[in-house]
Formats: C-alpha cells, sequence, structure tokens
C-alpha cells in the first residue's frame, strides 16, 4: 500500500490549497452512468437520508399514516392546530400523490416521550402549493395540542394506469416482486419479461417514494433485505442497466455510512440496514449472484380520459381502482347499450355500458369494480384506440374510433374526420348537448361512429369510403442493418418513400406492435440511438402496445420530426423460425430463445422445453479441441446436453486449474492467447465462471449464471493443461552475479504529456518482462500490499512503511516474474520472508522510508534469474539527480479506483527540490534524503499498492534504482507530487546489511 495519511502538519499546510481547487473540480458522467460512492461522499452536505416529509405508523397501508417532517436534521410531528383539508392536499403532492388527499384526521400520539416533539406549527396552506415549505408556516410557538398527531390518507394514483399490482409514480409503474427471489441477472429477465427494467432511480422524490414504499412492505419485519435496482458496475463504472437513455442525472443515494464496496459487490440494492436512526432504504452494492426481491419498472399505459360518467369512455384501462385486472365482456349480456355492440366484445377494457357513475368492468363472475380513470381537460383527444377484440368469422374488420371533447359546432366535427393524419375516419357522430365529435374506421353497415340511444347526437358517414386495406397496403415497415431478419433499425414506408423512426418516446409497447406487423410473436428489445441521418417519417410514437399496426398508434404526423443524425429506434423480435441453433435455442414451439433462459427457473418457451429437469441435472462435460494433443486446445463444455464454449474475459487460472481437473490433468494450467484455436460455435455458456481452483468440477464454482456472456466466439478461452509447473532459462542464458539493470523485452514506459493517457494514475500496461526487477509484496498470500526491487538472488529493496502494520512477517510472501495477478503466467517465483532490516532510528514515513527485504531458501537456491526475472543496479554514491530526468515507477498499485489486473509503467521527471519544498507543495515534510517526481498538474503518479517499489533510471544501457515509492498526499493530484528515498544516501547501509 501506499501510504497517503500524512501527519496532522500536512493538513494543516494543505486545506488552504485543497479549498482553492475544491470549485473547480466537476465530474463529466457518460451515457446513464451512476455518480460512484465516492464521488456521492465528495459532494455531500449531510449523512442523512435527504427526505424532508414521510407518513409512518403501525399496520397501515401505503399512502397513508402519520405525517412526519424532518426540520433541522431531527424528525418530529405537525401539530394538529387548525390543519384542514389544505395542508393534507399538499403534504401527499408533496409525498408523490398527484391527486392530493382523500381525507385526514387527529390522533393520539404515544411514545416513550413525556411529549410529542413538534416539528411545525402553525402550518397554513391554500391547497395549491407543491411544497409545505412554500406554505405559512412556523416552527416556533407552543403546541396546544400535545401527545397528538394529523393522521392522513392519500389518494393513491390512479391505479389503472399500471397493470395490477404497479404502483404509479409520474410516468412509471414500479412493481415490488418480494414472492420470487431472483440474482440480478434473472431479475433483470423477468422486469424485460413485463415490458420494463429494474428500476431506474435519477431524483431524490423518486427514491423517497419508493422507500416509502419499502417501508410499508417491511413494517413489520425485524431485519428487511436488500431490494435490487438496475444499477450495475461495468469496467469501473456504475451504469443503469436499460435499453433507454435515461436523462443525465448526478443523483445518487449510495449508504453515507456503508462498508466498503467488495470487488464481487457489482449491483445495487435498495437497503434500510436501520443504520444511526434512519428509516429510509439507501442504497448499497451486492454480490449479483444473491438471490433477493427487487423492484421492475414498467412506462405507465396511456388509458385516455373520461368525460361525465364516462358512457362514451372507449380508451384501454384494463384495471379496477383497487389494482385487480378486469374480466372480457364475452360472457355478460348487458341491455340497453349506448354504444356500438362491438366495444363490449372480446376484450376486458372499462366501460360504462348501463349509465352508472363512472366506467366498470367486472372481476368475478358475480362482482363488478369501478375503474379510476383521469377526467378530460377541454379540448382534449378522449380517446385514439382499436379495440382489438378478436373479428367474428364473417368480419373481416374490427372497429377503430376517435373521439374529441368540446367540439362547438358539427363542421368543425367533421373537419377532425376529413383531415385526420393518422387515422382513416369513415364516419363521425355529434352529441350536441355533450359536444362530443366520436369519429370511426367504419360507417353504420359495419357498426360506425354512431351514438346509439343519445337522442341528441347526428350521425355522417362518406359518401365513397375509404378502404381498410388500402390504409394496410399505403403503410410498411422493415429492418435494416441489423445480422439476423429479425433484428435491426426501423423504417417505414408511405407511398412508397422509405425512411426510419425517430427514438423520441420509443419503448418496448412500441416495439410489440411493430414485431407482430411483421409477423413475429413479441418483441425482446427496444433500441435507441441507431445509426441514420436526418430523414423520418415518424417521431414521438406513443402504443398502448395492443394496436394491429404501428400507424394506429399515436405520432407527430408524416414527417413532422425534430432529430437529429443517430437517433433512430430499432427492436429486437422473438422469433418462430425453423432455424434458431447456433445463436439461440430453439423450443420444442419453434420459438427461438437466449441460451441464458435455459434452465432459469421460468418457462420461457411456453412449453417447458427450455425446463426439462433431467436435462438441467445432466452432468457438465468439457474438451479442448483443434489441438495438436489432447491436453491442449479450445475450451469446449456441454450443458443441457449442448456443446459450447467459455469467454476468455475473466476467465482465471483457478478457473483452469478446475477444467484440467475435469479432464484427469494434476499439472499447472496456462491460459493461451484467444483465436489459437479458432473460434466456435453455439451457446458461449460461461463468462467467469468463479472458481477458486480447488472445486472438483464447473457446477461447484460460483457461476453467475448458464449461458450469461457478454461476448463473442473470437474470445473463447484457449487452454493448455501443462504438467511442468515453472519453466527455467538453459544455463548459458542465466546471467553473472555481476550483471544488472537489463531488460530482454523491448518496451518504453510513456510521458503521460504526449499522446492519449491509458491510465491516469496507474501509467500504462507493460509488456511481460519489460521491467523485471519489479516484485510484489502480498499479505496472507493473496492482497497485494506493496511493491519491491530485486538487488541479489536473497535481496530487495522496499519502503519500510510497508511492514509497519503487521509485524509477523510469516504473513508476507513475496512473488518475482509476475505480470498478470489474476493468471498464472508460467514464470512466477515466490518465496517466504527471513528478515527485513529498517534504518536504525527509523520513525515514520517522512524519514528513512527504506527496508531490506532477505528471502527464505527455497530449494537451496534464492531467484532465479531469466528474462522475465533480472535484478536492478544500485548507483553510483556520486549519482546526480538533476531536476527534469525522466525515470521510470512500476507496480500493480491502484490505478484511481481499482488494482490493475497487469503491471503499470509510467515516466516521471524528478522535480527541483525547491518547487516540492515551496508552502503549497509539501514545505518542511520533506527530508533531506526524498525527492519529488511528477508534475505539479498532477495527471500521473504512483499510488497506493505502489509503496516501496522502483524509481528506475536508464544509463548506458542499465537501469539503475534511483529511488523508493514512498508517500504522498492522494494520488496523481495537482500540486501533490510523489514523494521517493534518494537510494544514494543509503549505499553504505545497504551494502552492510547484505553483507552482513
Amino acid at each position: 500500500m501506499r501510504a497517503v495519511e500524512a501527519p496532522q502538519i500536512l493538513f494543516l499546510l494543505i486545506a488552504s490549497m485543497q479549498m482553492l481547487h475544491a470549485l473547480s473540480q466537476f465530474i463529466k458522467l457518460q451515457i446513464n452512468e451512476i455518480p460512484s460512492p465516492a464521488l456521492q461522499a465528495r459532494n455531500s452536505r449531510h449523512v442523512g437520508s435527504g427526505q424532508v416529509v414521510r407518513l409512518r405508523g403501525m399496520n397501515r397501508k401505503f399512502g397513508e399514516g402519520r405525517i412526519e417532517v424532518n426540520f433541522g436534521g431531527v424528525w418530529g410531528l405537525i401539530c394538529p392546530d387548525k390543519f384542514s383539508i389544505n395542508e393534507a392536499q399538499v403534504i401527499c403532492r408533496q409525498l408523490g400523490f398527484e391527486r392530493g388527499s382523500t381525507d385526514y384526521s387527529i390522533v393520539s400520539y404515544y411514545n416513550a416521550m413525556e411529549s410529542a416533539h413538534y416539528s411545525l406549527n402553525g402550518l397554513a396552506c391554500e391547497g395549491s402549493e407543491r411544497n409545505i415549505f412554500h406554505c405559512r408556516r412556523s416552527s416556533n410557538g407552543k403546541c396546544s395540542m400535545p401527545s397528538h398527531a394529523v393522521f392522513v390518507r392519500c389518494r393513491l394514483n390512479y391505479p389503472s394506469r399500471c397493470s395490477p399490482g404497479g404502483i404509479l409514480f409520474k410516468e412509471k409503474c414500479f412493481h415490488f416482486i418480494r414472492d420470487l427471489e431472483y440474482s440480478f441477472d434473472i431479475a433483470e429477465d423477468h422486469c424485460l419479461k413485463i415490458g420494463g427494467s429494474l428500476a431506474v432511480i435519477t431524483s431524490q422524490d423518486e427514491n423517497d417514494f419508493l422507500s416509502d414504499v419499502l417501508s410499508t412492505l417491511n413494517e413489520n419485519i425485524r431485519r428487511p433485505k436488500p431490494w435490487y435496482i438496475g444499477g450495475r458496475r461495468q469496467e469501473g463504472s456504475w451504469k443503469w442497466q436499460t435499453n433507454e437513455i435515461v436523462a443525465s442525472s448526478t443523483f445518487s443515494k449510495w449508504d453515507p455510512k456503508g462498508t466498503k464496496i467488495h470487488r464481487n459487490q457489482d449491483c445495487v440494492a435498495m437497503w434500510n440496514q436501520r443504520k444511526f436512526g434512519n428509516d429510509y432504504f439507501f442504497w448499497d452494492a451486492m454480490n449479483c449472484r444473491k438471490r433477493l426481491p427487487f423492484v421492475c419498472q414498467v412506462p405507465a399505459y396511456h388509458i385516455d380520459c373520461i368525460v361525465g360518467d364516462g358512457k362514451t369512455y372507449a380508451g384501454n384501462a384494463n384495471v379496477t381502482e383497487n389494482g385487480l385486472p378486469c374480466l372480457p365482456w364475452t360472457n355478460y349480456k348487458l341491455k340497453n347499450i349506448p354504444l356500438s355492440s362491438k366495444q363490449l366484445g372480446n376484450h376486458n377494457f372499462c366501460r360504462n355500458p348501463n349509465g352508472a357513475s363512472k366506467p366498470w368492468c367486472m372481476v368475478d363472475e358475480k362482482v363488478r369494480q369501478n375503474c379510476d380513470i383521469p377526467v378530460c381537460n377541454k379540448g382534449q383527444v378522449v380517446f385514439d384506440v382499436q379495440d382489438h377484440e378478436e373479428c367474428d368469422k364473417d368480419e373481416t374488420i374490427c372497429t377503430g374510433t376517435k373521439m374529441y371533447h368540446s367540439l362547438q359546432t358539427i363542421p368543425l366535427c367533421g373537419k377532425k374526420c376529413l383531415q385526420s393524419r393518422n387515422f382513416i375516419c369513415n364516419s363521425f357522430s355529434y352529441d350536441i348537448s355533450e359536444k362530443i365529435c366520436l369519429l370511426s374506421t367504419e360507417q353504420a353497415r359495419t357498426g360506425g361512429a354512431n351514438l346509439t340511444n343519445v337522442d341528441s347526437s347526428d350521425y355522417y358517414e362518406r359518401i365513397r369510403p375509404k378502404d381498410q386495406e388500402e390504409k394496410r397496403d399505403a403503410f410498411k415497415v422493415r429492418l435494416v442493418g441489423g445480422g439476423p431478419p429479425w433484428e435491426g433499425k426501423i423504417e417505414v414506408s408511405v407511398g412508397g418513400k422509405w425512411a426510419a423512426i425517430c427514438d423520441d418516446g420509443w419503448n418496448i409497447s412500441a416495439a410489440r406492435v411493430l414485431c407482430r406487423q411483421l409477423g413475429y410473436p413479441n418483441a425482446l428489445r427496444s433500441w435507441i440511438g441507431m445509426s441514420n441521418d436526418r430523414n423520418y417519417l415518424m417521431d414521438d410514437v406513443k402504443c398502448t402496445g395492443k394496436e394491429r399496426y404501428l400507424n394506429e398508434c399515436l405520432f407527430n404526423g408524416w414527417g413532422k420530426h425534430d432529430c437529429g443524425p443517430n437517433e433512430a429506434a430499432g427492436v429486437q423480435c422473438a422469433v418462430i423460425e425453423r432455424e434458431c441453433f447456433p445463436k439461440k435455442f430453439k423450443c420444442n414451439s419453434s420459438h427461438c430463445i437466449d441460451f441464458k433462459w435455459i434452465c432459469d427457473g421460468e418457462d420461457d418457451c411456453g412449453d417447458g422445453s427450455d425446463e426439462d429437469l433431467v436435462k438441467c441435472k445432466l452432468p457438465v462435460e468439457v474438451r479442448l479441441v483443434n489441438g495438436s494433443s489432447i491436453d491442449r486446445g479450445r475450451l469446449e463444455v456441454k450443458f443441457y446436453g449442448i456443446w459450447g464454449t467459455v469467454c476468455n474475459r475473466d476467465f482465471t487460472v483457478h478457473d483452469a486449474a478446475v477444467v484440467c481437473r475435469m479432464l484427469g490433468k494434476q499439472g499447472v494450467p496456462i491460459i493461451e492467447p484467444y483465436q489459437k484455436y479458432g473460434s466456435g460455435t453455439g451457446p458461449i455458456w460461461l463468462q467467469n465462471p468463479g472458481c477458486s481452483g480447488d472445486e472438483e468440477e464447473l457446477t461447484r464454482c460460483r457461476i453467475r449464471r448458464w449461458g450469461y456472456s457478454k461476448c463473442s466466439h473470437d474470445e473463447d478461452v484457449a487452454l493448455y493443461c501443462k504438467e511442468s509447473v515453472f519453466s527455467t532459462v538453459a544455463p548459458k542464458e542465466i546471467l553473472s552475479s555481476t550483471e544488472c539493470g537489463r531488460t530482454f523485452v523491448s518496451f518504453r514506459a510513456r510521458d503521460p504529456r504526449h499522446g492519449y493517457l491509458a491510465r491516469v494514475v496507474g501509467g500504462f500496461e507493460v509488456r511481460h518482462g519489460a521491467y523485471p526487477w519489479t516484485a510484489a509484496i502480498k499479505l496472507d498470500n493473496t492482497r497485494h500490499l506493496c511493491g519491491a526491487s530485486i538487488i541479489t538472488p536473497f535481496h530487495l529493496i522496499s519502503a519500510a512503511h510497508c511492514f509497519e502494520d503487521v509485524p509477523d512477517l510469516s504473513l508476507y510472501s513475496v512473488v518475482v516474474g509476475d505480470w498478470d495477478t489474476n493468471a498464472h503466467d508460467g514464470t512466477e517465483q515466490k518465496f517466504g520472508i527471513e528478515y527485513v532490516s529498517f534504518v536504525p532510528g527509523y520513525e515514520n514515513i517522512l524519514k528513512d522510508d527504506i527496508a531490506i527485504i532477505k528471502l527464505k531458501s527455497k530449494n537451496d537456491s534464492g531467484i532465479l534469474f531469466n528474462k522475465y526475472v533480472q535484478p536492478i543496479c544500485l548507483p553510483n554514491a556520486d549519482a546526480a539527480y538533476p531536476a527534469g530526468m525522466k525515470c521510470v515507477i512500476s507496480g500493480w498499485g491502484s490505478m484511481g479506483t481499482q488494482n490493475p489486473r497487469r503491471l503499470q509503467a509510467a515516466e516521471v521527471p524528478i522535480m527541483n527540490p525547491d518547487t516540492c519544498r515551496d508552502p503549497l507543495v509539501y514545505g518542511n515534510l520533506l527530508s533531506e534524503r526524498a525527492f519529488c517526481a511528477g508534475y505539479l498538474q498532477g495527471h500521473v503518479d504512483s499510488c497506493k499498492g505502489d509503496s516501496g517499489g522502483p524509481f528506475a533510471c536508464l544509463s548506458d544501457g542499465k537501469y539503475y534504482l534511483f529511488g523508493v515509492i514512498s508517500w504522498g498526499d492522494g494520488c496523481a493530484q495537482e500540486y501533490r507530487p510523489g514523494v521517493y528515498t534518494r537510494v544514494r544516501d543509503y549505499l553504505t547501509w545497504i551494502k552492510q546489511t547484505i553483507n552482513s
């Protein structure tokens, strides 16, 4: 580890400098990126939840409870004095219930305190405010009703806009799945199948709303479980897992006092750990394989609106005000129906066929419930849908209607019919008393727009009606630019002109309509941001998902858009065809599904052919193919009776050891360059099997999920189950003890100011063997701690502070010849430590931070030198350290967020000592036997885990150890260069220690 904790005096000297630069530090997030926990902590003004109003109480339903307000960091009650429905309306809207409150009551409040704490007294609202802090209020004064609180009941957002079980917040329906506990990937697939994704949270209001739902669901649970939402760490960054582009947001709600996030905790969950007095669901990182409940989000349905009692409603609402699904009307014989009889056919949409107070539907054979549908605003389109019941045998088309409210005259209604853009109008009816204009694609003989039994209505139809088939033939769709024919960019044609659809508002509901129109059973994915010029025919397409053709959905009109290039919509449709393999699994029903859905516990095929228990439990087999012998080749795995491959990405030597063991090979495996034995076909069964190396077979490893990978067959694992453990160079290649500082692999570390900076803190990944004197010190045989430099077969130089915290040398090990810490390179040599020598009088990191390590012998020998392992030279006693001379630092230290997998190196210049001792840099903290190197503007530096590693300078074709990486304030920070121990000043001590 590189020490970053400087003494208190360091803080005092640099505090003002940090304040000056704090305001200039801005972070630009990538598309769908979530601010990391570290970034949130840096930007956070407080450690609380940020929530200011909440509802609490025992045995309550969601949307009701005792009102509590956070004022000055303390939760308290609202004084009931003069409280009215106006205040209740404002509080409910602030909580996310757009329709306000239904009622409130004053209740007794008993707790352990003698009297209740009141955060707000004298609250007085007009009722239209969006926030109680816009009302008149007082935080002082005495409440005349002590030990009483206000209990409020909020009106739920329209349940009919969600499928059963969904809870509406703004334009999202959230589904809380707690009966099924899944891993992150299976939870993600479940949400996809219901038309959405795992929850994406981009605001404080949204997180507060979900936290309150979860608090209600977990009210009587002593230890609530975490709930997955849609965040995941990918290549070091946290991102929302959704096909949509999330609006730019810097919001995050990581647990402000959360524990350290470990390397295998890559998925985000909401969790109320009941820490430090907070009853709130913060975010935390979880192992993605853990089975947890989860939160899905689905776009809210557009169910249109009602006029009056809703007798003319023909929208698509099919969920009651209590959230129950409606049953089809088919078996119900109702008399005196004032609408077309076909509007009560084989569908389950809410209707008002008998003049009730509002639309309703049947939820059981003898039970009906009202539907909660918005009331239309003046001039609003009431509905614009198709009733998608199955046509009778003697029918060729079904009724389509469109209604306008508050049109003043019959001519205006007729004009709407003649000028309708994406709706073929053949008839209309106008209700003079209600000012309702009803358009229809049909005429009277086929069930046109006649408001039957409405005395005040007039009916009109075209003399020469437009033919429905003409409508269908005129509008065409196709997919282009994809691999298989069932996916790609969408193009539509009207009158022979082909153009794209803009992705504004494009979602899975529209994708389903498009796929059905193309003859596919469903849609799997909706894509946005596909390549295209500015040629678009449709924009802002809004579908319910139940339309038969895409042009029956709402959109801006042909050719009307505000889209730029590369904003085209695309789709991946579900497939029913003869040939699914090798890219898909073919169900017995001929459906094609992803291999990752096999044996996931759900019948994705619909016929059970992807969940055959016998096949799911078949023994897993492995083989090596296309190699010159049976112990080498491309790795293939047989699962569910199907041979597939394994992705090289994140495949470790531990995974390889298990495979070789399954093949009866007990040697040390070597992972060879992928594509060495060609690319395979069929499924890529595994990515990152997660083996420890001790398992007898792959099924005992921590496999994330069979069939899940983000790889191509160009990345198939190539493996060699080699018997020999370590290969030394031939005797004639072993260097004499007088030679040092030589490299046998050509590589030059680059100056970060010239060319692209691949790794801002850690430098550049080097070739294997480029700096062969660089060694790694590990703790407990696994955790990388520090670096070191080889100087003899038994001695290395490192930093003294590396050994301060753990005095037991038996816990340390030294590895030389390493390059890739996650794989067996075949060149590693590992040693225990016999002793560590410090400079006499060493006290702390600021002075004499250098140590000599003596290795324990191994097979009566020390380090074996070869092209990958070499000693570095010590400098002469009169060696100069001129400012500007560039030297190389190397190691496996942090790159700012995590330790790298492979050895990194960078070239940095020695700084002028006067610059380093400037009060704005390190002042008097820099000792006489230390020096600085790097750049005042930062960008490149050694970091945590590099401590003890080499500062190597090239002279006359050899590298010399001029410095030992010691300390610094942060990593690659402005005005904070790295500090190094000057080896020249310790030569006498080094030689004496080695010789003794």
